[in-house]
């Protein structure tokens, strides 16, 4: 009988291999239950194919990406964004070299970097006490901000030895000067406000420091005016906010003590004073009643020339 004329997919289908290459994909093939389709040299060329250019695609993308990324570096380093009264010093190589202000800022990437300021932030808490915070900023503060000087002891002139604590009002003016002029800003305003408190509470007695709070301000915002204004720092106002001596009974009772003192002082002048003007006036007055008693006595001139 005639042979079945083969399909038209027999007639495109490539020949079988032959090669020892082929047999043993063949027998991998038979051993691992896989088609004879899927061991065809052509399609298996054809997925090498696919595979490498899905290789070069996504190694294409990672390129990409790293290059964004290394650009979006590069962007984020040249410009800087500093807010309304806020500062910026810049140095290049360690030198400074411009100070940034409020607005968009460029730079030269990695050579110019902004240099950090050691400070202590005072600000209200939670239960409405005082508290500081030490922080390191690259970005300067130009607003009014307070600074809150730590409790200091003082002796008045009458040797009563009293706890003080302050706080200072100031506005920075001059970023340069307050960055570069001294070493370390927030030391030296603690060491020279104890020297300034010291020296003007050495000056009064407990009672006068007790009523003369407002000069005290006033004579420390014209003391610090003088001193910060070299450092970039111009003080607006000072306010003592604990004046408390070391031992309350005792520097009471002195204080009664010289009172009583000083009241029995003037009393006793008082005494003398007016025991002095009596004896005066008394004295006056006998010499007064001698003089007419003498010349009563003193006879006439008539009588005495004849």
């Amino acid at each position: 009988p005639p042979s079945p004329r083969p399909s038209r997919e027999a007639l495109c289908r490539p020949p079988p291999c032959k090669s020892p290459d082929c047999l043993r994909m063949a027998d991998y093939a038979a051993a691992e239950g896989a088609s004879a389709l899927d061991l065809d040299p052509t399609m298996a060329n054809h997925g090498r194919e696919l595979q490498s250019s899905d290789g070069g695609l996504i190694g294409g993308l990672v390129t990409m990406g790293i290059i964004l990324a290394l650009a979006l570096w590069i962007f984020s380093s040249s410009f800087y964004i500093v807010h309304q009264a806020e500062g910026m010093v810049i140095e290049r190589f360690g030198k400074f070299n411009k100070v940034l202000y409020s607005g968009w800022n460029w730079v030269f990437p990695f050579i110019d970097q902004p240099r950090s300021i050691t400070w202590r932030k005072t600000y209200i808490g939670v239960g409405g006490q005082i508290q500081d915070e030490a922080i390191n900023a690259t970005r300067i503060d130009l607003r009014e901000s307070m600074f809150n000087f730590m409790k200091q002891e003082v002796y008045t002139r009458d040797t009563v030895l009293l706890d003080v604590n302050s706080l200072m009002f100031y506005r920075i003016f001059d970023i340069h000067k307050a960055a570069y002029e001294v070493e370390d800003l927030q030391s030296a305003l603690s060491n020279t406000a104890q020297t300034q408190l010291k020296e003007v509470f050495g000056k009064m007695t407990f009672s006068e420091a007790l009523a003369s709070q407002r000069s005290i301000n006033d004579h420390l915002v014209n003391q610090f005016s003088k001193l910060f204004l070299g450092w970039g720092i111009h003080v607006e106002r000072m306010e003592l906010l604990d004046l408390v001596p070391k031992s309350i009974g005792e520097a009471m009772k002195k204080q009664m003590i010289a009172e009583r003192q000083r009241r029995g002082d003037f009393i006793i002048s008082e005494g003398k004073k007016s025991a002095m003007k009596l004896q005066s006036e008394g004295t006056m007055k006998v010499r007064s009643c001698m003089a007419g008693h003498e010349r009563r006595q003193r006879p006439p001139r008539s009588l005495a020339m004849t």
